[in-house]
């Protein structure tokens, strides 16, 4: 399992500073959980394909499986 902080990017463009826990799935594949504030968004914010921006560089498209007002898990892949 990898932490680390990062950030997400709605299709709005809005910005979320949170912390992630992922996990390698299959090759570029990963899943997880994002740790953060998300009562000030609607839920219909993350029904849209999200951008992941890692602190160490790395990018990473990724779908909202599941949510609440602190945290959101997520299914995804390293964006090329």
């Amino acid at each position: 399992m990898v932490s680390g902080k990062a950030e997400v990017v709605t299709h709005l463009g809005n910005r979320i500073s949170l912390i992630f826990d992922m996990v390698s799935v299959d090759g570029p594949r990963r899943a997880g959980h994002l740790r953060c504030d998300t009562s000030k968004f609607e839920p219909t914010a993350f029904l849209y394909p999200l951008l992941l921006k890692c602190e160490d560089g790395t990018n990473l498209d990724i779908a909202v499986t599941n949510q609440s007002d602190r945290h959101l898990s997520f299914v995804g892949k390293i964006a090329s």
